[in-house]
């Protein structure tokens, strides 16, 4: 389901006239609460949904706290997740730092085949754990036909400091002084701004019952879709039209997949990090799966293509153990900052647009890459792969002299 607002998700809760502007005040907002009736019955489970589908309630706040807070918020974010908001309990709350710039909240409640397949990126921190959430509260109710209401109720915190403000946003109009000033300005310089934070805006906000976030529906479960199993991450398919030499770009990909950003977000999954076992480059919007770089105007130049990467969990041999799955750029520069690249070396870049430091890195379990690797045998195989001239953290692959596409340059696809 898509739950879609006119206002942003956080949207304001105040406004004060302060140092020759109006101040909107919002505040952060990292959860939403959704609220289920069945056949006029309440479902008030109060799961929180964050981070790997098997995070139970500790799991899950833990995750939000160092996962999706930003500086100074931890300690508010985390009290508010235990507390959980005052009057109705949910039946799930979901915890995302997309909530603050989006109109929409994505609700996957229902889906069979890969768990990425049924989310946005904008779900990813909570997903997975709401499919199987609402997988065991099927398998509860049973099969047949029911009457649902579902709600959202996006729930934000305003906290006040001397050096961090979170949960304001400092929107100003109406006035010349303020404009340019941030949120702290106003909180140092306006007692009274400061006196409304501190005060009567500190603490929780919930939202009011909407009835714009309400969905009411008839739902005819099968069988099949109440035995409590939820989606599970599988690893995509390999792209179906490669525009350069596959084996050796995977052999690339494989060489850069445990260095730059690759490696810290498989990190942030994994405590023991391994080598990766799997390549496979994947349907993307490189469309021919290598393409030349915007050339920025002037500044960059180069090639790109798109990979992700498997590692094994520590123990391989535990099929339901939770190994990594990462998704990364392989970029060569022959341009950077306006300056040409003497013999320009592959290396591994983020997928978060300007951000090329930042990659997304999700568990996956050992058996799903055994089924990726088992399918995917006549493609790629990691073992079969030629052994590249190195695999340090500045991607330096192929003899001295080669430029590591060996015979198929991709600056020329």
């Amino acid at each position: 389901m898509l739950m879609m607002s006119y206002l942003p998700i956080q949207a304001p809760c105040a406004s004060i006239k302060s140092q020759g502007s109006q101040v909107v005040i919002c505040p952060v907002v990292k959860a939403v609460d959704l609220f289920i009736q069945v056949d006029g019955e309440s479902q008030t489970d109060g799961h929180i949904c964050c981070g790997d589908a098997t995070n139970d309630r500790a799991a899950a706040i833990k995750y939000a706290e160092d996962k999706i807070c930003n500086s100074g918020e931890e300690a508010a974010v985390r009290k508010m997740l235990e507390d959980g908001p005052p009057g109705e309990k949910p039946w799930a709350t979901i915890v995302s730092k997309s909530f603050a710039d989006e109109h929409f909240v994505l609700l996957p409640l229902l889906f069979q085949g890969s768990l990425d397949d049924a989310n946005l990126p904008e779900s990813e921190s909570y997903g997975g754990a709401l499919l199987k959430r609402f997988a065991e509260l099927t398998a509860k109710l049973g099969p047949g036909k029911k009457n649902w209401e579902l709600r959202i109720a996006p729930r934000g915190i305003i906290v006040g400091a001397d050096e961090v403000i979170s949960g304001i946003g400092g929107y100003q109009g109406g006035g010349t002084d303020g404009v340019g000033m941030g949120a702290d300005d106003y909180y140092k310089e306006d007692a009274t701004f400061k006196a409304l934070v501190d005060g009567e805006l500190a603490g929780q906000h919930i939202s009011a019952k909407n009835p714009g976030l309400i969905a009411s529906f008839s739902l005819d479960l099968p069988s099949k879709l109440t035995e409590g199993g939820g989606a599970k991450r599988q690893a995509p398919p390999f792209r179906q039209f490669f525009n350069g030499d596959l084996k050796e770009h995977c052999t690339i990909a494989m060489g850069l997949a445990g260095t730059g950003p690759s490696r810290s977000a498989v990190a942030q999954v994994l405590a023991n990090q391994g080598k990766p076992v799997h390549i496979i480059i994947p349907e993307s919007d490189l469309v021919g799966g290598i393409t030349p770089m915007n050339d920025q105007g002037g500044r960059e130049g180069g090639t790109r293509f798109f990979a992700t990467a498997l590692f094994y969990s520590p123990d391989p041999s535990d099929e339901q153990g939770l190994g990594a799955m990462v998704k990364f750029v392989c970029a060569k520069y022959e341009r950077r900052n306006h300056e040409n690249v003497g013999n320009p070396k592959w290396e591994a870049e983020g997928t978060f647009g300007n951000s090329r430091d930042k990659c997304s890195a999700f568990p996956i379990e050992n058996s799903m890459i055994n089924a990726a690797i088992k399918r995917d045998e006549t493609i790629f195989s990691a073992t079969e792969a030629p052994a590249v001239g190195g695999d340090d953290a500045n991607g330096d692959y192929g003899d001295a002299g080669d430029d590591g596409d060996a015979g198929d340059d991709a600056d020329e696809d």
